[in-house]
């Protein structure tokens, strides 16, 4: 009787560290999952710094005029100033 209690009291110790070594580990991965996660959106919010510029870019090599052309580069300004109206009345409809 008193060798399973032993025994029983073994495993129990047995478990409980068992326990205690998973609840460090899990601790462990949440950290390293927090910080994976902010890296995640540092990175998304790159991409997006970067699709902006790139919009950027794009739209000023659509405009690129010669130097001294400047009436070339005002219409096509009013033409796309024109276009984001319409967009933006459509979006208020």
């Amino acid at each position: 009787m008193k060798a399973t209690i032993e025994r029983l009291h073994n495993k129990l110790e047995s478990l409980v560290a068992n326990y205690q070594q998973l609840k460090v580990e899990l601790k462990a991965s949440n950290q390293k999952v927090d910080v994976l996660s902010k890296q995640l959106d540092e990175h998304n919010q790159t991409i997006q710094q970067l699709n902006e510029k790139n919009k950027v870019l794009k739209l000023s090599s659509s405009i690129q005029v010669e130097q001294g052309d400047n009436k070339a580069a005002k219409q096509k300004i009013n033409e796309l100033v024109r276009e984001i109206d319409k967009c933006i009345a459509l979006l208020n409809k």
